[in-house]
């Protein structure tokens, strides 16, 4: 149920956005008057309103450039030509008469293009789910329902869960797009239950952290046993680990910066705002010694000429090492997992762990909650068991 009343300036951009979709608000004061909120923040007037058998949402503007008082009058003038028949449902029907393909290229030109750190890589991705859905690409937008993407949905899951809620992920932000472009009403896409997920668990444990260094010291490569240490010592992404760059680096203050954006995504950070990673000394240590001998600015140069011009790929080594160390179903992403467990483990606070590993939420770091119990356990019995409590002592 929309939440309903008076609309003034300083309530409406007092309105936060939904951490997902989109919420709408109808005005008191004006019927038919809604304000759209979706998760990016953006904030749009409509005109709600049942007519030719059917509810629909007409864009009225984005609020704060088209007023609340110049939305009023623009949903009653609108009002006044729907009741009289005035009112040309045709209006813009070129937009409105897009096929699922059209609009996917228009996604993917006017906005993947412009606001993608690396377009190329993302273009390639969507294009790849939308490999399951080609069944609706000749279908006119406003004719896809919710049951159409429910069978879609539901045909992926049979095969691969995980997979159908990111192909459902990624029509509801184009669907959403569509929206905000004025070419659509409406998100089939929204709000249909995704498949549950679990999230992987698995870190280097330490009854395995003995046979994984002793395993470490027996690698012949140097520079990739400096890659595995400084990815458990860091917690940092693989890809920022292989596209180090010496510049990025202050020994004085023992930091490296990752950016938030770069023309190569993989020096840039995930989530798009920069992280400062500070270096233990033995991090520190790996590094320096690596300067002494380094005549590129890449403190991983290839030696095969990458098209980068750093090491890409260490899985060779790494599937090496775990052989070695007789460790099971473990992948390099899960050493930073193992750097964050082990933090936790030895009582490091969520927010401090989050931080650390350059997470924009303390949802993504919630994961390791469970693995600081005895921490919790002992601030606890610290806190409390020193209290004397004599029940027979009067107040």
């Amino acid at each position: 149920m929309s939440e309903i009343f008076n609309f003034v300036d300083k309530r409406l951009i007092d309105i936060k956005p939904p951490d997902k979709g989109q919420v709408m608000y109808r005005d008191e004061k004006e019927k038919g008057l809604v304000l759209r909120v979706s998760y990016g923040g953006k904030k749009v007037f409509y005109l709600y309103k049942r007519f030719d058998g059917r509810p629909r949402l007409i864009k009225i503007g984005n609020f704060p450039k088209i007023s609340i008082t110049d939305a009023r009058i623009a949903v009653r003038n609108l009002k006044t030509k729907i009741e009289k028949g005035e009112y040309n449902t045709k209006v813009n029907s070129t937009q409105k008469g897009l096929t699922f393909k059209q609009l996917l290229d228009k996604y993917l030109d006017q906005h993947i293009k412009i606001n993608s750190l690396n377009p190329e890589r993302s273009i390639k991705t969507i294009l790849t789910e939308m490999k399951n859905v080609t069944q609706i690409y000749n279908k006119l937008i406003s004719s896809i329902s919710k049951q159409d993407i429910l069978d879609i949905f539901n045909k992926i899951t049979v095969r691969a869960p995980i997979q159908a809620n990111r192909v459902i992920v990624k029509l509801t932000a184009i669907f959403n797009k569509g929206i905000e472009w004025g070419v659509l009403d409406q998100n089939p896409a929204q709000d249909i239950n995704k498949n549950k997920e679990i999230p992987r668990d698995r870190y280097i444990t330490i009854e395995e952290k003995d046979r994984f260094f002793h395993a470490l010291t027996e690698l012949k490569n140097q520079t990739m046993k400096d890659i595995f240490l400084l990815s458990l010592f860091t917690g940092a992404r693989k890809g920022n680990i292989v596209s180090m760059r010496w510049d990025k680096i202050s020994f004085e203050n023992k930091t490296w910066s990752i950016p938030a954006k770069s023309n190569i995504r993989s020096q840039a950070s995930k989530n798009g705002k920069s992280i400062l990673v500070h270096l233990n000394q033995n991090s520190i240590d790996i590094l320096l010694k690596r300067k002494e001998n380094s005549q590129s600015e890449w403190v991983f140069p290839s030696k095969n000429n990458s098209k980068s011009g750093h090491v890409e790929e260490p899985r060779k080594a790494w599937m090496e090492l775990c052989k070695k160390a007789n460790l099971k179903d473990i992948r390099i992403h899960d050493l930073r997992h193992t750097h964050a467990s082990w933090m936790a483990i030895k009582g490091v606070s969520l927010p401090i762990i989050g931080k650390a590993l350059g997470h924009r939420s303390l949802q993504s770091t919630a994961r390791y909650a469970h693995l600081n119990d005895d921490s919790v356990k002992e601030a606890v019995n610290g806190t409390f068991n020193d209290i004397k409590i004599n029940p027979n002592k009067e107040n």
